[in-house]
């Protein structure tokens, strides 16, 4: 818990430089995602083996394949998605112009399920990414191999500043669940999903 308080402090000091900003600083971290998957997939298929005995041809279609493909999607639309949109004026203030900017939310907690451990943490993570957030990532202890590696891979491969892995059991989730993100992504059962969401909703 407490290096959960130290992780979101250190993430929320991050997305205030304003880092997170920068269109071409995103595009090299949704690159770095999708080298890392393709750098590490021997390892993530063992892992996936391991932790669920799923096989390697399955493992990079349902875990590896979905990501990347994100990863890739977002790099080719980011510019479009970042422009503003033009909105129509009305008459009470015109000659104004208004349009629609948009920006970076801030930090997002994401809690990934057991059964499909890297897709349910890292799908989220590419459109935090691409949206211009920190994210602190917390795995899945049920499928300790997976979340091994989701660490290994973050820690390698992106920008440690602005994303975080913790791991640990329920007590860490609880953690997670109680301090003041701006989003929460949870996957998960329906009962656990529910203590999530009423932990948040203390700091709407």
């Amino acid at each position: 818990p407490e290096t959960v308080q130290k992780c979101f402090k250190e993430l929320r000091t991050a997305f205030n430089t304003g880092k997170t900003h920068d269109l071409e600083w995103r595009k090299k971290q949704l690159q770095q995602l999708k080298l890392g998957l393709t750098e590490m997939e021997e390892e993530i298929q063992k892992a996936l083996n391991s932790d669920l005995g799923r096989e390697s041809f399955v493992s990079f279609f349902t875990e590896v394949a979905p990501i990347a493909a994100e990863c890739d999607h977002y790099v080719k639309h980011l510019d479009e998605f970042a422009q503003p949109e033009k909105r129509d004026s009305p008459l009470t203030v015109a000659p104004a112009k208004s349009r629609v900017v948009f920006q970076p939310l801030g930090s997002v907690c994401v809690m990934a399920a057991w059964n499909f451990p890297f897709t349910t943490l890292f799908q989220p993570l590419a459109s935090i990414i691409a949206a211009g957030n920190c994210a602190l990532l917390k795995p899945s202890e049920m499928s300790p191999e997976s979340s091994r590696v989701c660490r290994k891979l973050v820690e390698t491969y992106l920008d440690n500043e602005c994303f975080k892995v913790v791991e640990g059991g329920a007590d860490v989730s609880i953690a997670c669940s109680q301090l003041k993100w701006d989003k929460i992504c949870f996957t998960g059962s329906s009962e656990k999903g529910k203590l999530v969401a009423q932990a948040a909703a203390k700091n709407l």
